[in-house]
Parts: C-alpha cells; structure tokens; sequence
C-alpha cells in the first residue's frame, strides 16, 4: 500500500470530509433544490449549467478525488481529476435527459417523459436534443483528453467507463 497504518485515521477523516462537501447544500442538496424549485419555471442556461454541476458532477468529482487521496498522485493530477469529474458528471447528467426524452420506459427502467410530467428544465428543454448530443460528445473528448494527462496512470479502464457513460442506454 501507498501509505502506513498510522496515516489512516487521517485519510478516513479527508474522505469523509471530501464527501460530504460533495454532498451539502452548495454543492449535491444545493443542486437538487435549485432543480426543484426550477420546476415549471422559466430558467437560463447558466442557472441549469449551475445545477447539473451541484447535482451531477460534484459527486463524481468528489467520488474520483477519494481515490487520489488514497494514493500519493502527484500535484498536477488534482486539476486534471477535476476537470475528468466535472466533464464526466455533466455529460452523465445530460444523457439522463436525452434519455427522457427519446428512451421507453423498458429500456431506461424509469418513467420515460418524468421530466416533460413534471415541467422540468433539462438540457433538451434549454438547448435542444442536437446540441445537448454535440455537448456530451465534446464533454465525453475533454474528460478522455484530460485522462491521458495523467502521469504515471493506466487510465484505460476510466477511458471505457467514460465512453460508456456516455453511450448508455439506461
């Protein structure tokens, strides 16, 4: 292992700090009010670009920084791991309403159209359906290009799972 026992302790408290910043009211809680309380109003690009980053990627942002403190990266992988979370967590988050919109219900596991039902503000509603598809492709590439810059890292296994995320179908 990258550390000793003794260093333990402290990466449990930085894990548990890290997470739940993730998670509070300016970021995860934040995001998912902000969503709700823009139900059946009209809201600008922005206020939804604000959301999807509260809601979706600081999570995963903060999912891939847990695995950096558990090793020892290098400084210049802190902001190439951001950049990979926000990317991916925002893509993840746009998919998820391309997929309302154009999915069945067999297929996404989920009522198909919640977010029409629901008058929901989703990058479709905002953008479009073609460049909420260009977005993710242009996300999908920068997430990949900043994986390939980190030193030292097999990051195959991430690439497949970024591709993944964006070509799902549920």
């Amino acid at each position: 292992l990258a550390y000793h026992y003794r260093d333990v302790p402290e990466r449990a408290v930085s894990l548990i700090q890290c997470l739940s910043t993730a998670a509070d009211s300016s970021h995860l809680i934040g995001g998912q009010v902000l969503d709700t309380l823009g139900e059946a109003r009209s809201i600008t690009a922005a206020d939804l670009a604000s959301i999807h980053q509260h809601k979706t990627a600081d999570l995963i942002t903060a999912a891939l920084q847990m695995g950096l403190l558990l090793g020892s990266p290098p400084s210049c992988a802190e902001p190439l791991i951001r950049e990979i979370g926000h990317c991916l967590g925002v893509a993840f988050q746009i998919v998820d309403d391309i997929l309302d919109t154009t999915a069945t219900t067999e297929t996404i596991g989920k009522p198909a159209g919640n977010d029409a039902r629901h008058q929901k503000n989703t990058h479709v509603t905002v953008h479009g359906i073609d460049a909420s598809r260009a977005a993710v492709l242009d996300l999908t590439g920068r997430a990949i290009a900043a994986c390939r810059q980190l030193p030292d890292a097999d990051t195959h296994p991430l690439e497949a799972l970024i591709q993944f995320l964006a070509t799902r179908i549920n």
